[in-house]
């Protein structure tokens, strides 16, 4: 299972909340993208052939991922 860790640049915040604040809202934008592209992909009307190679992850792999920040 992959894990992400916290960036070098937001260890710098002098608050620990605040880097949790900036950490959480920019893997939630990532996560929502991320939906809007698999969405995107999947849907038939796009003509993506197999889907599943082009993102092999799903968005509740992606969730999963990322649950530590959220």
């Amino acid at each position: 299972m992959m894990s992400a860790d916290v960036s070098p640049q937001l260890e710098k915040l002098s608050s620990t909340q605040h880097c949790q604040k900036v950490q959480s809202g920019a893997i939630r934008l990532l996560l929502d993208t991320y939906r809007e592209i698999s969405s995107e992909i999947q849907d038939p009307k796009n003509g993506y052939e197999d889907p599943e190679d082009i993102l092999p992850r799903t968005v509740q792999d992606m969730e999963a991922i990322f649950s530590f920040a959220l």
